[in-house]
Parts: structure tokens; C-alpha cells; sequence
């Protein structure tokens, strides 16, 4: 349905975080790195497709008390303006009320400078207080390298009160070597995401591991 406060539609199945199968492997190691995160700017799951990133992320996001979001990205969503509605309206689910002066700029037929945009969103944002989570699912789906560069900019001027988490099948064009520097990162790879004996027998016999 149609974002009350814009024209622009957003597509509110972007916005919901993956359901959890049943069966599915419980994997406490890898909720510890990402609980690890939770002391971290960003956090980085990155392996090609079939690793189970968007699985692990949303089961230990409902086991986890912080709020948090979930938006799916994809080919549509490649240009800085849809990014950043998005990525409010990502936001506005759980603060209904925030970034207000960031969506009027942003949905304005006015052009405004990537400086103007950047600095209003993180300005709004430095004002939630409650600790929250923001997944961006499928980043390797981004091409666009104002959304990369809103990105870092954001990455190095946020508070603690925000969590960043990409998911993606290669590592985004992103500050990481800056970020690993100044302890703000949290790393899970491919070599991380393949299963134990123990949880592969889980996931063969569904045994219990624990």
C-alpha cells in the first residue's frame, strides 16, 4: 500500500523479515558473533547464495530483544532517492514518527545535495535513543555508488544506537578496512556459515545438538 505520507509506493513485502522454517538448525556459535555485533556499527554476512544468511539473521533477530527491522533490497531499489525512502520507511516501523525533515527532503521535486540528505538523516537518526537493528538484505543487488557513499558517510558518523547489518553474497565497496581499524566491524564468512558435524547431523537426523 501507498506510504501515507508520500505518493511514492512502498512495497510493504520488502519491509518483512523472513519467516523461520520449523526444522530449521539452531546455530547459538554464529548468534554470538552476531550478538557480538550488537558493540559494533556494522556486522557483515557475506557468502554466495545458499549459505543461510537471511535464515540465521532472522532467527537470532527472534530470539533478540532489541527491536529491529528487516528491507529486502533488489534491482528496484538501485537509485539513491528509492534507497533512502526505503530505508526511512525501514525506520518508520519501528518510529513512526522519525526522520520526518529527511522524507520531506527526500520527496521533494527540489534537488538537494547528497551532503544536505546525508547530514539531515544522520542529524534525525543521532535523536532515536532506543537501540534498534536495521537489516539490508541482498546488498549485493546495489550498484549505485551515491548509495555506497551514503553508506559510509553514514557508517562514520552514527551513534552506538544503531546496528547495521548487511547481508550480501561479495563484500560491498564499502570502508570495511576503516572500519576493522576502529573495532566497528563484525565479519561472518562462508567458512563461518558451513555447518559443524554436529549441526549437520541436526540437520540430517534432526538430532538435538546441544
Amino acid at each position: 500500500m501507498p506510504d501515507k505520507n508520500t505518493n511514492f509506493n512502498i512495497i510493504q513485502t520488502k519491509l518483512f523479515r523472513p519467516s523461520i522454517v520449523a526444522d530449521h538448525v539452531p546455530r547459538p556459535r554464529l548468534f554470538k558473533k552476531l550478538e557480538k555485533g550488537s558493540n559494533c556499527l556494522l556486522t557483515l554476512v557475506s557468502a554466495p547464495a545458499g549459505y543461510g544468511k537471511s535464515l540465521l539473521v532472522s532467527s537470532w533477530l527472534g530470539e533478540n530483544e532489541r527491536l529491529s527491522s528487516w528491507l529486502s533490497l533488489d534491482e528496484e531499489i538501485n537509485d539513491l532517492k528509492t534507497f533512502l525512502l526505503y530505508f526511512i520507511a525501514a525506520i518508520r516501523k519501528l518510529f513512526p514518527t522519525a526522520c520526518e525533515n529527511s522524507f520531506s527532503l527526500i520527496k521533494t521535486t527540489i534537488s538537494h545535495s547528497f551532503e544536505v540528505l546525508s547530514g539531515e538523516l544522520i542529524n534525525e537518526l543521532s535523536e532515536i535513543k532506543t537501540p534498534f537493528i536495521l537489516v539490508l538484505d541482498d546488498y549485493g543487488f546495489i550498484h549505485t555508488s551515491e548509495i555506497h557513499e551514503f553508506l559510509n558517510y553514514l557508517l562514520k558518523h552514527l551513534s552506538q544506537n544503531f546496528q547495521l547489518i548487511l547481508l550480501t553474497r561479495r563484500d560491498p565497496p564499502l570502508s570495511l578496512a576503516s572500519l576493522k581499524g576502529r573495532g566497528e566491524i563484525v565479519n561472518i564468512r562462508q567458512a563461518d556459515l558451513k555447518f559443524t558435524i554436529q549441526e549437520t547431523s541436526k540437520f540430517l537426523h534432526n538430532e538435538n545438538i546441544y
